[in-house]
């Protein structure tokens, strides 16, 4: 017997120069083991981030998430997450990530989104809103521009 899947699916595809999000699923299985994939879109590429434990599957959606964008930035375990937080902005509620660059400027980076009905999707988006600009910067720089 399988256990639940949830997944969040772009409807709207659209050619940006920043990596999309095309999909965030969350798979758990009966023994309470959770694994995550995560698939970016880039220069008409797919990347597949994945993550797998008992760990908090939104911790988990974060993980897999960074592994995509680190390999649309060519840069293998560039980025470190210090943590996943559902918050309550205001009125409505969100979805935070802290991340460390894992170079010598150890830069911090934060992402925040409204936590939607959807939190893998809201989560993964949080992390490539944290990410987005250094990603460009690493794109660049691995193709030598």
């Amino acid at each position: 017997m399988e256990g639940h899947r949830r997944a969040w699916r772009d409807r709207n595809p659209r050619p940006v120069p920043r990596p999309r999000l095309v999909l965030a699923e969350v798979t758990a299985d009966e023994g309470g083991r959770t694994r995550v994939q995560v698939v970016l879109e880039h220069a008409g590429r797919q990347h597949i981030g994945r993550a797998a434990g008992v760990e908090d599957e939104l911790r988990l959606t974060a993980e897999a998430t960074l592994s995509a964008v680190e390999q649309v930035g060519r840069r293998p375990g560039h980025f470190h997450l210090v943590g996943v937080q559902r918050i309550q902005a205001f009125d409505s509620p969100a979805v935070l990530v802290s991340i460390r660059t894992t170079d010598q400027r150890s830069l911090r980076l934060l992402g925040c989104v409204p936590a939607e009905m959807d939190l893998v999707g809201s989560v993964a988006r949080a992390v490539l809103k944290a990410t987005n600009r250094l990603v460009e910067r690493l794109i660049a720089e691995a193709d030598g521009l």
